[in-house]
């Protein structure tokens, strides 16, 4: 190698090192007399050996050469029992030619420059999504507040505004990436534009916070100065939640080919919800200023419920839908939050407005087959804690098709069924050509009513129910 650096022509060398590496540190290999030995790279030979012109190192260095080593060492051959080699060091802007520093100090002085220019919106965009941002805005103190453009065309959308907010807006950029872009001044309260490629009149102004797509990235604005909204409180955590069930729908009907892409977005979906409660929390101790009653229907976490109670909201808010704070716990799955509420006196057991006549006025109200199968866990668990099983099973009857597996749960709690509840109930069906239908519902209802008869009689004797075994099939 040695030798072709110093014979080939500048063009030869450009050639070359279109196809060879022109950073490899062990290319060169060559005896340079007085029983030293070069070992290194081909800027390193360029510069010093006499044979290779400054044309030829201003060849190399434009082929691509790393300009951060010119200090080396020549080595002695090793005499025998000599444990390390005696070494000379050559320094570049010392021992090389006149020509030779000139050329190396003005590509120095060029390298610097375009390392410490301002990059382009592309390169800043490789930047951030690569997570190389540190030397860019750590090291050379750039701005990560200057603005940016940035178009999504398959979203039909362009950012404007300042790279910190990009950051928070790119879903593939990192948290810790954003973070690093806080560390060097990023305002997580600067305003940013989202604005339709195709109407420029159809924007958003947000802040960058605001544009935080992830509990990682909100918590890491909140740790630096950012202020939540009621547009980060209402559309951007409302959207974690709901991006939570798309990407679990999609991944479970998504075809075989794109398994792993729908899995990947369902595990991200769920890890960002399942950080949602701890950051109500935090929102609501941290700036309960900016919470109202209403705020209760989204949240997630029931303590953070419990501490606007303890502020003295109205658990009596209503949803967009009407509900009660208490209706749409039960009907949402939120069990707990029922019962923060239960334990705060709001619940009302009023007769006519206890929680299972809400439940029932709202499942006769609802025609979807699957709206209605996905709300039933909360006739289940009121009947499971049931406090009064006797006037939840009245409410109950109230049902346009009351369930008998319910009905006869409610019984063995020791609910009370009424003469009328029992006529009314036994004589569905009749007439409309459906008895059979209806027959064993009947029937599992009636031997409930009957077991209840027999442990109330053998109470009353004071004997025990016989303990119920199982037969052994023979």
């Amino acid at each position: 190698m040695a030798e072709f650096i110093e014979t080939a022509t500048v063009d030869e060398l450009v050639e070359h090192f279109k196809h060879h590496n022109v950073n490899d540190r062990d290319a060169v290999v060559a005896d340079v007399g007085s029983g030293l030995t070069f070992e290194g790279g081909a800027l390193q030979y360029a510069i010093f050996s006499d044979k290779v012109d400054s044309a030829k190192l201003q060849a190399i260095i434009d082929s691509g050469a790393e300009l951060d080593s010119f200090e080396f060492q020549l080595f002695k051959e090793l005499e025998e029992y000599d444990e390390y080699p005696d070494a000379i060091t050559f320094h570049a802007f010392e021992d090389a030619s006149a020509e030779k520093q000139e050329v190396l100090r003005n590509a120095v002085e060029a390298h610097a420059h375009w390392i410490n220019r301002k990059y382009s919106d592309a390169e800043i965009y490789d930047l951030l999504t690569t997570g190389n941002v540190e030397r860019y805005f750590s090291e050379l103190k750039h701005d990560p507040n200057d603005e940016i453009t940035w178009e999504y065309p398959e979203k039909n959308i362009r950012y404007t505004g300042p790279i910190c907010g990009l950051a928070a807006f790119e879903d593939k950029v990192s948290g810790w990436t954003f973070e690093k872009l806080l560390q060097a001044g990023g305002d997580p309260n600067a305003q940013c534009r989202v604005e339709s490629l195709n109407d420029t009149d159809n924007y958003d102004e947000l802040s960058v916070i605001e544009l935080c797509h992830s509990v990682d990235k909100i918590n890491r604005a909140l740790d630096r100065g950012g202020i939540p909204t009621e547009h980060l409180l209402g559309d951007v955590l409302y959207g974690i939640k709901d991006e939570g069930v798309k990407a679990y729908h999609v991944y479970f009907h998504s075809p075989p080919e794109q398994q792993e892409e729908a899995w990947q977005r369902h595990h991200i979906a769920s890890e960002n919800v399942k950080q949602l409660a701890p950051l109500e929390l935090r929102l609501v101790t941290e700036h309960p200023d900016i919470f109202e009653a209403h705020h209760m229907h989204a949240m997630t976490n029931p303590q953070a419920v419990t501490e606007m109670l303890l502020m003295g909201h109205d658990p009596r808010a209503l949803n967009d839908e009407g509900q009660s704070l208490v209706l749409a716990s039960l009907l949402n799955g939120k069990f707990e939050t029922f019962e923060v509420l239960r334990s705060f006196g709001a619940v009302d057991e009023g007769e006519g407005q206890r929680p299972m006549d809400e439940v029932v006025k709202h499942f006769d109200g609802v025609k979807n087959l699957l709206l209605y199968g996905s709300k039933k866990r909360a006739l289940d668990y009121l009947i499971e804690h049931s406090e009064n099983p006797t006037a939840d099973l009245a409410s109950y009857m109230k049902m346009e098709i009351p369930d008998a597996d319910r009905i006869v749960a409610l019984i063995d709690r020791g609910a009370v069924m009424s003469d009328e509840a029992q006529r009314q109930y036994m004589s569905l069906g009749k007439g409309s050509g459906m008895e059979d239908v209806y027959k064993s519902r009947k029937d599992a209802v009636q031997d409930a009513l009957n077991r209840q008869q027999r442990d109330v009689i053998l109470a009353e004797v004071g004997e025990e129910a016989p303990v119920q075994k199982m037969r052994r099939k023979m």
